[in-house]
């Protein structure tokens, strides 16, 4: 759920063509900045019970995939950790596409 609120806020924000550099500039900012608006006690950390919310009750499973060290509370550095991996695995799944279709179009020139 934060990523999709995160991808969402991001993208309406830039505009193209976009720098690297900007763009994850980009989404550190917004990454902060919602994380910063779940912190309700401001302790730097985020506990089930700041995410508990009724909108927010579907981040709760993935609130224990992000708590990899399973100690109730997810730090920045494990949100950051969370999105990386969310990144790499949606570019991966961008890059297997390509190669599909790539690999299906020279299938069909032989």
């Amino acid at each position: 759920m934060l990523a999709i609120l995160l991808v969402s806020s991001a993208v309406a924000q830039l505009t193209f063509p976009v720098k690297k550099k900007d763009f994850l500039d980009l989404f550190k900012n917004e990454s902060d900045a919602i994380f910063d608006a779940l912190d309700t006690n401001k302790d730097g950390r985020l506990s089930k019970e700041e995410l508990a919310t009724p909108r927010l009750k579907e981040a709760e499973s993935r609130f224990d995939n992000t708590d990899t060290n399973k100690d109730g509370l997810v730090t920045e550095a494990e949100e950051q950790a969370a999105f990386e991996k969310l990144k790499n695995s949606k570019l991966n799944k961008k890059l297997n596409l390509k190669n599909n279709k790539q690999h299906k179009r020279k299938l069909k020139k032989s």
